[in-house]
Order: structure tokens, then C-alpha cells, then sequence
């Protein structure tokens, strides 16, 4: 059983969740340390200009890879870009509202292609193997990062993927 599979896992006591808790925050140590491989320097490019960049870059990704997922919706996601004293260190994407919120720093491609895979695939319980598909197939697509690449350092990092099927990218 894979660790992102814990959750779904019905178990009594606390040392159970407990012990869940830290597999599923290594496994992300792991998947993040795996990105940051992954996308390199990319990870370190300036944000975009201006948000009238970000929001044009941004829907022009979601119209070339939408159709060939299962999101719960197809229509252009709401983008809201934080600034001040209502940031929150990052970005986060939530498929039940259909929005990714992202600190204007964070503003970047990697970032943005890593929260528009949470939205692709939002039956995969976090980072499991059909959204780290998604990613590689999105960096593949948008930041031309070889497959192989990724999934050899997928291996190396100890990070699930998917297998393709006619479904999936």
C-alpha cells in the first residue's frame, strides 16, 4: 500500500494517526525534494512581471491541458494572487472552489504548474501517482523537462507515478 493511500486506511488510536502523520510527511519531503530536482533552477525564475502576465500565461496552460483530465470543472479556475499581510508562504489549490491562491512571489511557472496539477487530478489525495503524472506530463508539456528525467529521479527520490493508460497523459 502506497503512503498516500494511509488516510483512506481506517484505524482506531492515536499512535495510528500519529505514525500516519509522519509517513505522509515524509513521502511529501520526498515528493517536494523530488520537484525541487526536477525543476532546478526553474524554481528560482522571478516571478511574472505583472499579474496581468501571470493570469495570461496561467489560462493559456489550463486551455492546453484541461481537456485531457478528469477536473471537476473544465472552465478557467479563479487565480488570486496574495500580497502583504495576506500571504501565506507558498500557494494552495483547492478543487472544491476551483481556485489556486499563490503569494505574488511565488508567482512563477513551477509553482503554478504544481498547484494547476492538484486541480487536473483532484481525486489523487495529495501528491500520489496520477498527480505526479500530471506534473511530469505538465513539465514535460510547459517547461520541457524530459519524462525520462523525472521519472528517473522519481526513482531516485522514492516518488510513485502512475502508469499511463489511454486516459491519462
Amino acid at each position: 500500500m502506497g503512503l498516500w493511500q494511509c488516510r483512506r486506511v481506517s484505524q482506531s488510536g492515536v499512535a495510528a494517526d500519529v505514525a500516519v502523520d509522519e509517513a505522509v510527511r515524509a513521502y511529501n519531503n520526498r515528493f517536494y525534494g523530488w520537484d525541487d530536482a526536477v525543476v532546478g533552477p526553474r524554481a528560482f525564475e522571478p516571478p511574472f512581471a505583472t499579474e496581468l502576465l501571470t493570469h495570461q500565461w496561467f489560462g493559456a496552460v489550463w486551455q492546453r491541458n484541461a481537456p485531457a483530465y478528469l477536473p471537476l470543472r473544465y472552465e478557467l479556475p479563479r487565480l488570486v494572487i496574495l500580497h502583504g499581510r495576506h500571504r501565506r508562504g507558498g500557494a494552495v489549490a483547492s478543487s472544491r472552489c476551483h481556485t489556486i491562491s499563490i503569494d505574488s512571489d511565488a508567482c512563477r511557472r513551477s509553482w503554478l504548474l504544481h498547484e494547476i496539477g492538484h486541480l487536473l487530478v483532484p481525486d489523487d489525495d495529495g501528491h500520489g501517482p496520477l498527480y505526479a503524472l500530471a506534473l511530469i506530463t505538465l513539465w514535460e508539456r510547459e517547461l520541457a523537462i524530459p519524462r525520462a528525467h523525472s521519472l528517473k529521479l522519481a526513482s531516485e527520490h522514492g516518488v510513485a507515478v502512475a502508469t499511463p493508460t489511454r486516459r491519462t497523459p
